[in-house]
């Protein structure tokens, strides 16, 4: 967006996600088989084994899970300024594949206000923290708001 001179964001929201700035500690996935594959992310990413289970439903997911995945494997940082917006890194505190250190990583890619919040769960926390993180997600926007309101 900067690149391109288009308005950045009033805040910028990271979700399970290393800075983009670090070396991948993780081997890819992408180039498993099916089995291996979802094996692979069961074990990494705590995808709920449920879910495997149904086979029908995992078909019509793979392909999108593959190229989800393949985006965050062959990403290649390139190094520039920090945004000038907040930013706030969310997580699982189980989390196996990001853990707070990688997340608080993202404070070297904003030259504005930085906050971390960490929830129950894993890779997924979303499943069983979404509601808080909406509140605090609201909460915060509505505070932009307001200040923007005051200026």
């Amino acid at each position: 967006m900067r690149d391109r001179e288009l308005p950045l964001p009033v805040q910028l929201y990271v979700s399970s996600m290393a800075a983009p700035q670090l070396p991948r500690r993780l081997s890819p996935l992408t180039d498993l088989d099916d089995a291996p594959f979802l094996q692979a992310m069961t074990e990494r990413f705590g995808l709920p084994s449920q879910d495997t289970a149904h086979r029908t439903l995992m078909e019509a997911l793979l392909p999108q899970l593959r190229r989800d995945l393949a985006l965050v494997e062959t990403y290649q940082y390139s190094e520039g300024p920090p945004l000038a917006c907040p930013l706030m890194a969310t997580g699982g505190r189980d989390d196996q594949a990001v853990n707070m250190s990688e997340l608080a990583a993202w404070r070297a890619q904003t030259s504005a206000a930085f906050s971390q919040r960490m929830f129950p769960g894993h890779h997924f926390y979303l499943d069983s923290a979404g509601a808080s993180l909406r509140k605090v997600i609201l909460s915060r926007l509505a505070a932009l708001v307001r200040d923007a309101g005051e200026a």
